[in-house]
């Protein structure tokens, strides 16, 4: 009797979910097909039933990072299914490294965990749902969120490894970039594909695009800048220039403005307007001096 009315309980509870959360696109869905559930990400990529796992790559999570992802889905999954998280994480920050993508650290999607409790309930029944979002028909939610909680479903717990943890990856990517949910679906199945896999320049591309789309603007890429500022901030900037400059150009004055300081030729007061990256060249009698200035969000 006790578990009828906590099923009972449960699905007053996911009736209010689903009036009260009103998330674009695939969030948490699973697909039902040929009998089985996948995740949705995976079968949009086409990759549900050979999704690349990653095997034999030795990339580590920090050891903080790790243990803090551990603790926050000790009550979601099992160890291996957290273990797959990680490595793929650790997978994701190499090939940034690969590619120079700056100020994009894939320690803040386990950071953002934080704005929620995580945990597996495994007496609520998922629930069917039936939208234009997508073009797979019989898909089912089997993750949500409501006040501070991410809960997971019982049809979660019926998933193969790598389908769990796909949905757990699109949850935990999804708290950073809550408004961006195509591209956390996009991310989400690229990392489980072969193309992840091979990483050729094409997949650097589709790599820097998601991202983009995830953090709503240009990403930066390149080797290291000379200095950084942030949108809206300030910083005093030494050039080093022995002689007096004759012109300063920039290539980009709507996401940097640059002053002489009045007191000190040396040096550039730099102001941050919009996030990007932005070339101050500096003449003088002795040619041409370009520094690379990133503003950051």
């Amino acid at each position: 009797m006790r578990k009828i009315f906590n099923i009972l309980i449960s699905l007053v509870i996911l009736g209010s979910v689903a009036r009260a959360e009103s998330r674009v696109g695939n969030g948490g869905y699973g697909v039902r097909i040929g009998g089985a559930v996948y995740a949705l990400d995976l079968a949009a990529r086409g990759v549900h039933h050979a999704p690349y796992l990653s095997e034999g790559v030795v990339d580590q999570l920090p050891a903080p990072v790790r243990a803090k992802l551990e603790q926050g889905l000790a009550r979601v999954t099992a160890p291996e299914v957290v273990a797959l998280v990680a490595t793929k994480l650790a997978e994701l920050q190499r090939r940034i490294g690969e590619q120079q993508i700056r100020y994009y650290d894939v320690a803040r999607i386990v950071e953002a965990m934080d704005q929620y409790h995580w945990v597996n309930t495994v007496d609520l029944p998922c629930v069917d749902v039936g939208d234009d979002q997508s073009p797979f028909p019989n898909k089912v939610q089997l993750a949500f969120r409501q006040n501070g909680w991410v809960r997971f479903c019982a049809d979660f717990n019926g998933l193969d490894r790598p389908d769990q943890a796909a949905i757990v990856l699109h949850e935990l990517v999804y708290g950073l970039h809550v408004e961006a949910q195509p591209f956390v679906s996009q991310l989400t199945g690229f990392l489980f594909s072969p193309d992840f896999a091979a990483f050729g320049a094409r997949d650097g591309e589709e790599l820097k695009q998601t991202l983009a789309g995830l953090v709503g603007g240009d990403i930066i890429t390149g080797p290291a800048p000379a200095a950084v500022v942030k949108v809206g901030g300030y910083i005093r900037f030494a050039t080093g220039l022995a002689k007096i400059p004759s012109d300063i150009l920039v290539t980009d004055e709507t996401r940097l403005q640059v002053r002489v300081d009045p007191n000190d030729w040396h040096v550039l007061l730099l102001t941050g307007r919009k996030a990007g990256r932005v070339t101050v060249t500096m003449i003088d009698a002795e040619g041409r001096h370009p520094y690379v200035i990133d503003v950051v969000p």
